[in-house]
């Protein structure tokens, strides 16, 4: 998962990295997560670009999504499957969950993995 402070939303095809140690393409790692668990972490200037893992162990419906304090955080998340030689692609991705709010939403159907 990737988030933004404010500014405009670039291409969203197009994951950007700025040169920071912080970047979209180093992003601060937060750990494993379990589900059913809610994490927290702030985008600052210095923390921009967040990541967390997790793992499928059964096919089933998955739901993750962002929520903000601050109204001028507008968010992007990426799903990647993790692969031997890294992250990848991206399977799945989401700029803004509805035309009304800057948050995102990846909900589906995963297999293992």
């Amino acid at each position: 998962m990737t988030a933004c402070s404010e500014g405009g939303k670039g291409l969203e095809d197009d994951p950007f990295g700025d040169g920071k140690e912080d970047s979209f393409r180093n992003p601060s790692f937060r750990g494993d997560v379990q589900f059913g668990e809610s994490v927290r972490a702030e985008v600052t200037d210095d923390s921009r670009y967040h990541a967390w893992t997790f793992s499928v162990h059964t096919s089933g419906p998955l739901t993750l999504e962002t929520k903000r304090d601050n109204k001028t955080v507008d968010t992007v998340m990426y799903l990647y499957k993790k692969k031997s030689s890294g992250w990848g692609r991206y399977i799945r991705k989401n700029d803004d969950k509805s035309s009304r709010t800057g948050l995102s939403k990846i909900a589906g159907t995963f297999d293992p993995g």
